[in-house]
């Protein structure tokens, strides 16, 4: 066993990190920005002790490598060098390189090489939390020690995912997915013009083919992704969210709103907006209800928030407007509904008593949410697709 992989899991052993719940990698970014030259650039200025992080001003480096290590951990490996006739000068502190400590409580840094001339570090990355980048700098001379002296940062490009899901459909809806994807198309070249790697273009109702996408290597090389799914089930909605480092979501597919099942009586009259997703490779059939109470937490755990936008086009997902109000129990829970009629004797029409809960209550999680009252019309003609444009961001 590599002794560095060694060690690293006898410290996972030892308890300091939670088990884990998913797998991400903290990976290099595939665009020109992101170098794979390890040596640094200098700058005009120095910084007098290790505690400084240069958050906007930092060159972004390709990780030397990324290692899952028994489902436990993932260990990022950066190596840096000084820019030619410069050497990498000493902190006080006995160190030539400050690592960014982030969460000290889940992450653990040790420096392997640590010399005038090289410095290499590893951070150990417990799987239940989120991509972060490898953070580092230092100062710079022209002799080691007493000469000019410059500065340097540098950090390792993390994960960032789009996603475009379908989830339920009809055979109608089915055959617009190829013009839908085409409306989409814009949003994703800017994403592509990026940098970011498209992932289930032609083949998304293979989810082993989107899940290459996560692979050790593939994640190493390409961490800015798009994932286009065509059959999205809720172990595959749960599964990209819980990598929190999602950046923009488009949804579409069937949806409606309902009582909650199961909810108090108090709450037989309050409607919830919610999606249908689909079964593995089906896009006909439904599988589950996904509600905005099921979204919460999984939002929640993005590193980065707001997320950049949240499309939800599916009908209701916005309320019930003019085209569903006069049939709110249309796609409710059968068991629902028989509660409904034993505490009131019928299905009440909408009115007095009602209330509702609608995707637009995500806003605090996204920089911009759309949603539809009532229809949301196949092939997209209510989506302002300039303005998705826009709204995509690295």
């Amino acid at each position: 066993m590599n002794a560095r992989i060694a060690w690293w899991k006898a410290v996972a052993c030892l308890g300091l990190f939670a088990p884990a719940l998913a797998v991400f990698v903290l990976g290099s970014a595939c665009t020109g920005a992101d170098s794979t030259d390890p040596a640094v650039a200098r700058k005009d200025r120095k910084v007098s002790k290790n505690d400084r992080i240069d958050f906007k001003d930092e060159e972004i480096k390709k990780p030397q490598g990324v290692t899952n290590v028994g489902n436990l951990v993932t260990i990022t490996t950066m190596s840096y060098t000084p820019p030619e006739k410069w050497t990498f000068k000493l902190f006080p502190a006995n160190t030539h390189v400050d690592i960014y400590k982030v969460a000290a409580d889940k992450f653990r840094q040790r420096r392997i090489t640590d010399t005038d001339t090289e410095i290499q570090v590893e951070v150990v990355d417990p799987l239940t939390s989120v991509s972060w980048p490898l953070r580092c700098e230092g100062n710079l001379s022209t002799d080691g020690s007493g000469g000019e002296s410059s500065h340097w940062s540098a950090k390792s490009s993390y994960e960032k995912i789009y996603l475009f899901l379908w989830g339920n459909l009809d055979e109608g809806l089915v055959r617009d997915q190829e013009f839908e994807l085409a409306k989409l198309q814009p949003v994703i070249e800017k994403l592509k013009s990026m940098g970011y790697k498209v992932y289930g273009a032609a083949t998304s109702s293979n989810q082993a083919d989107i899940d290459k996408a996560f692979e050790d290597k593939e994640g190493a090389e390409n961490p800015r992704k798009v994932i286009i799914d065509r059959t999205a089930t809720k172990a595959d909605l749960v599964s990209y969210l819980q990598r929190g480092t999602v950046r923009g979501i488009v949804w579409l597919g069937h949806g409606y709103m309902e009582p909650y099942p199961g909810c108090p009586d108090a709450e037989l009259l309050k409607f919830e907006s919610r999606v249908w997703t689909t079964l593995p490779g089906d896009s006909i059939h439904e599988e589950a209800k996904m509600f905005v109470r099921d979204w919460v937490p999984l939002l929640n755990q993005q590193k980065y928030k707001p997320i950049h936008f949240l499309v939800v086009h599916s009908c209701t997902s916005g309320g019930f407007g003019t085209d569903y109000v006069g049939d709110p129990w249309g796609c409710a829970d059968e068991a629902t509904k028989q509660r409904v009629i034993a505490l009131y004797g019928a299905l009440p029409p909408c009115g007095p008593g009602f209330s509702f809960v609608t995707f637009n209550s995500l806003q605090p999680y996204t920089e911009h949410v759309i949603t539809y009252k009532g229809i949301a019309y196949s092939n997209l003609p209510q989506l302002n697709i300039p303005q998705l444009v826009y709204w995509a961001k690295d």
